[in-house]
């Protein structure tokens, strides 16, 4: 279950969405967005799998999926612009793609979490749990 967030009872769900090599077996970098939302996490991956139906466009499995591959074409943002996309702000481009970084990316997955379910709400926040380092490298190899 997602942690609550007792500050805004409009936008309960504090989340973190997590991108890069999660499992840890390339280069072992991964950032985070958090956000709180209208919506639990379950209800989020609902969403992003019917937005991700309906546009044609699942950036989970075929975007940003290789070592240093952070280009979207450009035929993928205009299918998205046709439902309603509109941060193009949010994307550099070229003649025939678009780059990539983990901002972009998050802000384009959750927009396909809207197209899925147009009754989602969210902000991001800024997450500013501390964080302990309580050694253990070894433990990892």
């Amino acid at each position: 279950m997602s942690k609550k967030k007792e500050k805004n009872a409009t936008l309960p769900y504090m989340i973190n969405l997590v991108m890069g090599d999660q499992s840890g077996d390339g280069h072992g970098r991964t950032e985070h967005v958090t956000i709180i939302s209208n919506l639990e996490k379950k209800d989020i991956e609902i969403a992003y799998k019917a937005g991700a139906k309906k546009t044609k466009v699942d950036l989970s499995k075929n975007i940003a999926c290789d070592y240093e591959d952070n280009k979207i074409s450009k035929e993928i943002i205009e299918k998205l612009i046709k439902f309603g996309f509109k941060g193009l702000d949010y994307v550099v481009g070229s003649d025939d793609c678009y780059s990539l970084w983990s901002d972009t990316y998050s802000y384009l997955w959750l927009f396909l979490v809207s197209v899925g379910n147009p009754d989602f709400k969210y902000e991001v926040i800024n997450d500013d749990s501390p964080d302990i380092d309580i050694g253990g490298y070894g433990l990892f190899y």
